[in-house]
């Protein structure tokens, strides 16, 4: 009977809100690469509860800050990337608050990667998702083993597809906690 009852309570990533992230990380739902706009639509279901932790900007690539918080395009491969401090240990959330300033904007694609302190990005911890409109996407800050063994995330890069050089783009992002 329990395991009728495991079955029952299995999540989708489609069923996934912002009120079961840690049911669904702890079920290995998100040990996928590509999370299409679940990250949209988890942004439009709540507010963040900052954490104790600090965001601090580590370098930009072919990405140029400018006044007013916007960042510009400035070549091919644009990321930021920034360390965190403490660094972070499980069930945690990245909020994006992204404004994208194109005159026609198509479909981008973002991804977020999370590295321990060598800062070693890879593919297989990281998400992609899609960017639509201008607005707030959350998404888990790592997988099973970063938030149910508790492995340290000290750095996080931000990757935009689909810009081109020049095109601009702002965006506030924080930290918070899943509960």
């Amino acid at each position: 009977m329990p395991t009728l009852i495991a079955q029952f309570n299995k999540l989708t990533l489609d069923k996934v809100n912002i009120q079961n992230v840690d049911e669904a990380m702890k079920q290995m739902l998100f040990e996928v690469s590509f999370l299409g706009n679940l990250p949209k639509k988890l942004g439009k279901q709540g507010s963040s509860n900052p954490i104790e932790a600090s965001l601090i900007l580590k370098y930009l690539n072919n990405v140029v800050g400018e006044k007013g918080g916007l960042y510009r395009i400035a070549g091919d491969d644009p990321h930021v990337v920034w360390q965190m401090n403490p660094p972070l240990t499980g069930e945690s959330l990245i909020y994006f608050d992204i404004s994208i300033d194109v005159e026609s904007m198509s479909e981008l694609t973002g991804q977020i990667f999370w590295a321990g302190p060598t800062a070693a990005f890879s593919e297989e911890e990281s998400y992609k998702f899609t960017i639509t409109e201008d607005g707030r996407y959350v998404l888990p800050l790592g997988k099973y083993n970063q938030w149910i063994q508790g492995e340290e995330v000290h750095f996080v890069r931000f990757d935009i597809d689909g810009l081109h050089i020049g095109n601009k783009f702002k965006m506030d992002v924080r930290v918070t906690d899943a509960k």
